[in-house]
């Protein structure tokens, strides 16, 4: 499944559906490709031979077996004495599989390898040593999904799973040999179709990997009912960057991980794509972060569909699913399901369940994501329904973004005062701070340990540039926003910080000065879309002077 940076998106054409020996399921149609050279002709069947790479734990095949199953069939009941209900369900199966037949000799001759493990049979053309490792990656990805996703049902020949890669260097080689179909021609790295996938090589051995798991992640999750019903293209590809992202010690392969740092994610870029969105402010007056919607995520008819960034929120909506505390369990249950409308009931039931509070928690989410994000102390924090508005309150330095309790109305002007003492970091001795911060470290450009703040949109299709509170600031909202307060930090390093800051609000009369109102005015005649790029701060620590905005 065709990727940017890891993605998928190609089609196939009946006429190879027809001639490969692998069953192929098409997403959609797009014209007929050139035929390509069968696979029954390209490796003709020879007599069977087993070799071991030295080594590597890997074997070389030159065939697929299908071994039998013990106990696929169902004993059929004595009618004389069992009465067979008439609505009985109908045993499922999995899509059918065809055995392949590898003729190693011939492919060897030609420089393309066959690597084998019980879940995956690699054909490549590199070095089989440099490689050797990637079967058995996948047959502890297979064990991995078994637990997270549910098993697979049963093969109706009796077959174990097991998918067939191709990791190509040489793209016109694999075209000669009848492995590749014509519309994997055009993928930029990687491709599925039914039980077979076909990836690009990488000049990073971690996103070689990668590629490898996330087209084998699609495998598993599609062969159940085949590509005509499954669930929704966000979710699949977001699951499969979840799922894919990993880290290999000398003892162990961990699954589904946030990396840490850059380094050994060579390749991969989601967060750092995010952000780098984040950023994207143009023209610069504007005040809004791009981080899209939670709606603009899940729709496939939305702009985003298109954007070739979407594989980094598609990843990073899925991983907060999959981490946070609320919603974790709704993951599970959407990684169960095989149909697309078990699935969108899934996922409307989960919208009921947390209605708002997921929507607002997606945006403060991205826009405080980064390598390491803590999850025990970085998910925002909301207040109960009980605490509306209250006038004083505890901003800890061990959580992300806070609850004011405040929902600003139009042209509503809070007025914010804070005061105390915290600790931001300890290295020989700890730092403490107050609420301007302390200018040793800075994070996303401004003071470590200063007080900052940000509005989201009443349907939190929206987020506001954070706003500079440091010690006092008095804030104007040209339209509804709900108000949210964090001590600065860093996602990933605010859980060894302690002690909170005291933070008084008030309602402030919205006098302003002429060019506040002025801006309100204009802001009033705007479109939706327009306003949302001009949120408006008035002012910071005295009436007059305008408020500072941290531009990262």
């Amino acid at each position: 499944m065709s990727m940017p940076a890891g993605g998928r998106g190609m089609t196939a054409t009946p006429e190879y559906l027809l001639l490969a020996c692998v069953s192929l399921i098409t997403t959609t149609t797009a014209g007929c490709a050139q035929q390509p050279i069968p696979v029954s002709q390209a490796v003709a069947e020879t007599e069977s031979e087993e070799t071991d790479l030295p080594g590597s734990g890997v074997t070389t095949a030159t065939h697929i077996q299908s071994p039998a199953a013990d106990n696929d069939s169902v004993a059929e009941p004595d009618t004389e004495t069992i009465s067979e209900p008439e609505d009985k369900p109908e045993k499922l199966f999995r899509i059918s599989e065809e055995p392949l037949e590898i003729n190693r000799q011939r492919l060897g001759g030609v420089g393309i390898h066959v690597l084998e493990s019980r879940r995956l049979i690699l054909l490549t053309d590199l070095d089989p040593q440099s490689v050797r490792e990637l079967p058995n990656l996948a047959d502890d990805c297979f064990d991995y999904l078994e637990r997270i996703c549910g098993p697979l049902r049963p093969s109706r020949s009796g077959a174990e799973f097991q998918a067939v890669g191709c990791l190509i260097s040489d793209f016109e080689l694999f075209q000669l040999m009848g492995l590749v179909p014509g519309p994997v021609v055009e993928m930029q790295h990687g491709q599925q179709f039914g039980y077979q996938f076909w990836i690009r090589d990488q000049p990073e051995d971690y996103y070689r990997r990668h590629l490898l798991l996330h087209e084998f992640v699609h495998v598993y999750m599609t062969c159940d009912t085949g590509l005509n019903d499954i669930p929704d293209g966000w979710f699949m590809e977001g699951a499969a960057e979840v799922f894919a992202t990993h880290t290999i010690t000398s003892s162990t392969t961990v699954f589904g991980v946030l990396p840490a740092q850059f380094a050994g994610f060579e390749g991969w870029g989601r967060i750092s794509t995010i952000r780098r969105r984040r950023l994207d402010r143009i023209p610069a007056e504007f005040t809004l972060q791009s981080i899209p919607s939670i709606n603009q995520i899940r729709y496939p008819e939305a702009a985003l569909a298109r954007d070739d960034d979407r594989y980094s929120w598609w990843w990073a909506l899925s991983w907060m699913l999959c981490n946070h505390p609320d919603y974790s369990a709704d993951w599970t249950r959407l990684c169960r399901c095989r149909g697309k409308d078990e699935f969108r009931q899934q996922v409307e039931n989960m919208n009921t369940q947390h209605e708002q509070r997921l929507s607002s928690d997606w945006m403060l989410f991205a826009e405080s994501l980064c390598e390491n994000f803590h999850t025990m102390h970085s998910f925002p924090h909301h207040r109960g329904s009980d605490e509306s508005e209250p006038r004083k309150l505890k901003l800890r330095a061990d959580r992300g973004w806070q609850d004011s309790g405040w929902n600003l109305t139009e042209n509503q002007r809070i007025a914010i005062e804070c005061s105390g003492r915290c600790i931001v970091k300890e290295t020989t001795a700890p730092w403490y701070s107050e609420p301007n911060g302390v200018t040793l470290e800075y994070n996303q450009g401004r003071p470590l340990g200063e007080v900052i703040a940000v509005l989201v949109g009443p349907e939190a299709d929206w987020i506001s540039q954070r706003i500079i509170v440091g010690d006092s600031c008095t804030i104007t909202a040209p339209r509804a926003g709900r108000l949210w307060l964090q001590i600065n930090d860093a996602a990933g390093t605010r859980a060894g910080n302690s002690g909170s800051y005291h933070v008084h609000l008030n309602h402030q009369l919205a006098t302003g000065n002429h060019q506040t109102r002025a801006t309100i005015r204009r802001a009033m005649l705007q479109t939706p879309s327009q306003f949302r790029q001009q949120l408006l701060p008035t002012s910071c620590g005295v009436e007059t002077a305008p408020l500072t905005l941290a531009v990262h």
